[in-house]
């Protein structure tokens, strides 16, 4: 029986990057400099750092990735304000009405791209990382008062 991912989760987070990185992304870009928010259960976790390091060390996709956390309750990502452009009072079904109300709430300067997704997109990365004998179970620095990670082609010393 296989087991249904979390609503919201490291591995949902790993699996868009994923997406993003080796679908979207142009292959000249090299470098990435991601934003997160600081919330542990879907960013600031083994599986998101493992990732990033997996891209760029074993995949060689990227030559440098940055992970910045901004301080708590102070980021003002652009995410957020995206967020708030969505109707709240609009009635919704089906994952379709979702798209909809979506790609409708913008249309300047352009509306948004949604990914229509189904469950062949999100992966367990959790049991891949645990299938590799090139990572330790738990990290070895704590990660809350983490504020910055880079990864780099020319530095891997990541303790993950």
């Amino acid at each position: 029986m296989i087991k249904p991912l979390q609503t919201k989760g490291s591995h949902k987070v790993v699996s868009m990057l994923h997406h993003h990185i080796f679908n979207i992304l142009p292959r000249q870009v090299k470098q990435l400099h991601i934003f997160y928010d600081s919330c542990g259960g879907q960013n600031k976790n083994c599986t998101v750092f493992r990732y990033i390091r997996y891209v760029v060390t074993i995949c060689r996709r990227l030559d440098k990735i940055t992970m910045t956390f901004p301080e708590r309750g102070h980021s003002y990502l652009e995410g957020y304000k995206n967020m708030a452009l969505i109707p709240q009072k609009r009635i919704t079904e089906v994952p379709h009405d979702w798209y909809a109300v979506i790609r409708e709430c913008r249309v300047k300067p352009n509306s948004f791209k949604v990914i229509e997704c189904d469950q062949t997109l999100f992966k367990e990365w959790t049991i891949f990382f645990s299938l590799q004998d090139l990572y330790k179970p738990k990290l070895s620095v704590p990660s809350r008062p983490l504020e910055e990670n880079r990864v780099e082609v020319e530095k891997p010393r990541l303790p993950f």
